[in-house]
């Protein structure tokens, strides 16, 4: 899937890559990781011990958003080229 810079609709002035649009969700009691909403805006829910992360491989022009399992075992939720911004 090739990056297009989208508009983040919680900040109206922000244009940010595909891959920065990630937002990781925190239960405040325990301080843990329990989901993660895509830039879609769909929710990802984590299981006990599960890890969310986006990977950047700038040698390869890469991103790889994945949910790490507990067992060891990897979850590809969505992958895509980085497009470099030229200022």
């Amino acid at each position: 899937m090739s990056e297009k810079l989208q508009h983040n609709p919680e900040s109206p002035i922000d244009t940010k890559p595909r891959y920065q649009m990630w937002e990781s969700r925190v239960d405040q009691s325990t301080m843990e990781e329990v989901g993660v909403y895509d830039p879609d805006r769909n929710y990802h829910e984590l299981a006990k011990g599960d890890s969310f992360s986006v990977i950047r491989d700038r040698e390869n022009n890469h991103w790889t958003a994945k949910i790490t399992h507990k067992d060891g075992k990897e979850t590809i939720l969505e992958e895509g080229k980085i497009i470099e911004d030229k200022e």
